[in-house]
């Protein structure tokens, strides 16, 4: 009812994979000859054992990377997995209502496709955070394809409403209200401010985020 209510049409969908159920890798295949068609054998093998799981137990997709200085004969992809048991039961509840689920993406590509037009002129890193409810997202980009993917579990939104309810001792729609009102904005007056607690937690949780960025960023 909500999809259609905003002017969907149809009845095929394309889902975005559950951030936290999405399995990456780089992995190292062979030099892709006249027949690539073994590469893809090759790499559910490789990222099977790497994710310790059954080599039909889940969906996979890969992109190559850009070569570096210290390219040799081997072929380095990104790779990113889903465990079957983990989207069937989300296929499965769109399904019952008669829509028809044509492809499953990561999100990190999504993001990629839908902030390209910002990156296309870069020649160098860029970095792409995306704000969740459960979790928080980074994807670099180097030369138009993805390098690194990592989720900030603790990062999300959920989080931050959590450690506001708790400072202030209040419901999470007041939560929601003193952070839409206040957000990182600094007090009138440092000498009385009957939110200092919440902004407190507010400037640790994101504190916490440019550190955990800023890790990945340095690797």
């Amino acid at each position: 009812d909500v999809l259609y209510r905003h002017n969907f049409h149809g009845r095929d969908i394309v889902l975005s994979a559950p951030p936290l159920r999405v399995l990456d890798a780089t992995l190292e295949l062979p030099k892709a000859g006249p027949d690539a068609s073994g590469l893809d054998q090759i790499a559910r093998m490789e990222f099977a054992r790497l994710q310790k799981c059954e080599a039909g137990a889940f969906e996979l997709g890969f992109w190559p990377l850009p070569a570096g200085p210290r390219s040799h004969q081997a072929n380095r992809v990104m790779a990113v997995g889903c465990l079957h048991r983990d989207i069937e039961p989300l296929i499965e509840t769109f399904e019952s209502e008669g829509l028809r689920v044509v492809a499953m993406d990561a999100e990190g590509c999504a993001l990629a496709r839908a902030c390209a037009s910002r990156y296309a002129s870069e020649n160098g890193l860029t970095g792409l955070l995306d704000f969740g409810w459960h979790c928080c997202r980074l994807v670099v980009i180097y030369r138009e394809a993805i390098v690194f993917a990592r989720v900030l579990s603790d990062s999300g939104l959920s989080s931050l409403f959590k450690s506001i309810e708790k400072h202030l001792d209040i419901d999470a729609p007041i939560a929601e209200q003193v952070l839409r009102k206040f957000g990182l904005t600094a007090p009138a007056s440092e000498a009385e401010d009957p939110i200092a607690d919440a902004r407190h937690a507010i400037t640790a949780h994101f504190h916490a985020m440019v550190q955990e960025l800023n890790i990945s960023f340095s690797y």
